[in-house]
């Protein structure tokens, strides 16, 4: 049994399930001592993140009295500020009483220290210290962008990345320009895996008692969902259903287009075995082309489904249909996507998550 701290930017109880979620589950799955420690929680952090902010000030109770759950022992490290400006004199002071804060799982000695990208990268060093022999994982979610956040960032990974014994994506373009910057430094790709004992499960259809034999198409995320798209697709056909699920407000209000709000990722996997077609429409944003295989790509792929996703994205797989905001475009891309014979998509390449935490923590 291998000791396993996660160091990541998400609350565990939080209704959106992100990768580090479904790794810590996984990895608890393969019978380790699990540790989820959500980075940074602050004073900043209630002003400027009103989501869960309930469930976030329970995580600054379970820094000094940690939570277990299902095997897996919820904490956080909190601190009264942490960095998030680009004036360098702000920032050291900042990052100065940010060093100074406490998670009672700091204490203890780790196997393996799985970090996320973003803030967490800040205790690298601090944890290095106490844990000496521990083997640290670097789990890139995303690419550090130049233009978000902290600019300091970009320096910060620069400086301690050979640190790592290990780089983990989960896209091989990201591989690829790490790669180039770091020649000496060991970095594979691991795509975002499956939870294969809640995907198989035959569930009720949620569209039929409501929508009859209409197509449905759904959306499932927490951001960047293309508005454009939907004014127009929605207006091609009534017997195309369109269903949001997401914080998203319905700034497009029309019969077929139905807005759910967010739900708990339990609850969103009937609607994603039972659509017709799912939606990968995502707008531009920066290195939105790193993105081949997001974590909503996989699971819409594990059932084979026809998935729609903008040009600008340069998805490559047999199961995508793109498109351009613009009527034609749209309208041939639903009506393909429509036409699409599962049976011809090869998803063997999509892993467990337990098969992949074990690729990690070996």
């Amino acid at each position: 049994m291998k000791k396993v701290l996660f160091l990541t930017v998400h609350l565990f109880m939080s209704k959106r399930n992100a990768n580090f979620h479904h790794l810590a589950k996984a990895c608890a799955n393969n019978g380790n001592e699990i540790t989820f420690c959500t980075v940074p929680n602050s004073i900043n952090t209630l002003i400027q993140r009103s989501d869960n902010r309930k469930e976030r000030v329970k995580s600054f109770y379970y820094s000094l009295f940690p939570k277990i759950l299902n095997n897996i022992e919820i904490t956080s490290y909190i601190s009264l500020l942490y960095p998030l400006n680009n004036t360098p004199f702000i920032n050291g002071l900042l990052n100065f009483f940010f060093q100074y804060g406490y998670s009672s799982s700091f204490k203890r000695k780790f196997d393996y220290i799985i970090v996320e990208n973003g803030i967490p990268l800040l205790l690298v060093e601090k944890l290095k210290k106490i844990n000496p022999n521990a083997k640290f994982i670097y789990r890139v979610s995303d690419p550090i962008k130049k233009d978000v956040g902290w600019k300091g960032f970009l320096e910060l990974e620069s400086k301690i990345i050979e640190q790592f014994d290990l780089i983990s994506t989960p896209a091989s373009l990201i591989t690829k320009k790490l790669k180039e910057q770091y020649p000496n430094v060991k970095i594979l790709t691991h795509y975002h895996g499956i939870n294969k004992k809640l995907f198989l499960k035959q569930y009720k259809n949620p569209y039929m008692e409501h929508y009859g034999e209409r197509k449905n198409f759904i959306f499932v995320g927490a951001s960047k969902l293309d508005i454009e798209f939907l004014k127009i697709a929605s207006k091609i056909s009534k017997n195309y259903l369109f269903h949001i699920i997401g914080p998203f407000n319905p700034i497009i209000e029309n019969e077929n287009i139905i807005y759910y709000g967010e739900m708990k990722f339990e609850e969103t996997i009937k609607y994603i075995q039972y659509a017709d077609v799912c939606l990968q429409t995502l707008i531009k944003f920066p290195y939105s082309k790193m993105y081949e295989r997001t974590l909503k790509f996989t699971q819409y792929s594990f059932y084979k489904k026809p998935i729609i996703a903008p040009k600008h994205m340069e998805l490559k797989e047999n199961n995508v249909f793109t498109y351009t905001n613009e009527v034609t475009s749209i309208t041939i891309a639903l009506k393909d996507a429509i036409a699409f014979d599962m049976t011809s998509y090869d998803n063997s390449w999509i892993k467990t998550w337990e098969e992949i935490s074990m690729e990690l923590c070996q």
